[in-house]
């Protein structure tokens, strides 16, 4: 597979105040990124027992700051931009009910010109999964089943399905169909041998974190190994991506962090990384992505 560059546009904190997603979007499409990408809450609390695994102080970032909604701000990422991919990393799908997530990314899918994929996440936090009525215990259960939901809604044949979370009556339909008659491209994200195994034999890619630049990349180069033995054994005859998201050490240089970063992971034999170039303005963000698109993929 060519390579290709993603770019995290945030849509949570100052900076979509600040600059605008619409802007950022254009821009880093202009500067030669191949996709843009969206991270995802609903809801976060100051105060949780859960623990999340990509940060030193257990929380993503504060719960008093502006989060906006990942699919309604891909819809309007791709108003604004003309040919980049438009992404999650990742969507807590086991929150949602899958009936209607499958409406909604068809819907934005077959608007955009089949430019969304869908990254998605088991969920870390409990507290969240409760706010929002969603059973914790079965997360993983329920994904599983829900990919298989998506693709089934997505061919739009009006078959019934019945499974351990669904029941779709036979000729149930949910239009539009996706532009791409198999739906946008599931890419499953975890580190751990379970999303290993869901990336593998349920998705069509596995997205991976390097966090904080914290994380061995011996071990991230196993896993890289893993999924892709896990893939060759499972024998499915359709398209297998791997992507990583590199998130910026705090302190380090946000300018040479990305660049750096990303000539290892490609090195390492990954399709797709996904940087974060900083966003302390347009001009300056547009540099760091050319920087490394002329290093890496040029």
């Amino acid at each position: 597979m060519t390579r290709r560059l993603g770019c995290k546009i945030p849509n949570a904190g100052p900076t979509p105040a600040r600059l605008g997603i619409a802007a950022m979007a254009s821009a880093a499409e202009e500067a030669g990124a191949t996709s843009l990408w969206v991270p995802d809450h609903v809801v976060l609390m100051e105060e949780v027992e859960s623990r999340y695994p990509y940060g030193e102080n257990g929380l993503p970032r504060r719960a008093d700051e502006d989060y906006f909604h990942p699919l309604i701000t891909l819809a309007w990422m791709a108003a604004a931009t003309s040919s980049v991919e438009l992404g999650t990393a990742v969507y807590i799908l086991p929150q949602r009910n899958a009936v209607e997530v499958a409406k909604i990314l068809s819907s934005i899918d077959a608007l955009s010109g089949g430019r969304v994929a869908l990254g998605v996440g088991a969920g870390w936090c409990r507290e969240e999964f409760e706010v929002l009525g969603a059973d914790f215990r079965s997360r993983f259960r329920r994904l599983s089943e829900q990919l298989v939901v998506l693709r089934h809604l997505w061919r739009g044949d009006g078959e019934p399905f019945e499974g351990e979370f669904h029941t779709i009556p036979k000729g149930t339909y949910s239009l539009p169909k996706p532009a791409n008659p198999y739906g946008p491209p599931l890419l499953v994200g975890g580190m751990a041998a379970g999303p290993l195994e869901r990336a593998a034999t349920l998705g069509d890619g596995w997205l991976a974190i390097v966090p904080d630049g914290s994380a061995d990349l011996g071990e991230v180069e196993s896993a890289l190994a893993q999924v892709l033995e896990l893939r060759r054994r499972a024998e499915i005859d359709r398209p297998f991506r791997t992507t990583v998201r590199l998130q910026v050490p705090a302190g380090a240089d946000h300018r040479e962090a990305p660049r750096s970063g990303a000539a290892r992971l490609f090195e390492m034999g990954f399709d797709e990384v996904i940087i974060d170039p900083g966003w302390r303005s347009i001009d300056d963000a547009q540099d760091v992505i050319a920087a490394v698109r002329s290093e890496s993929l040029d």
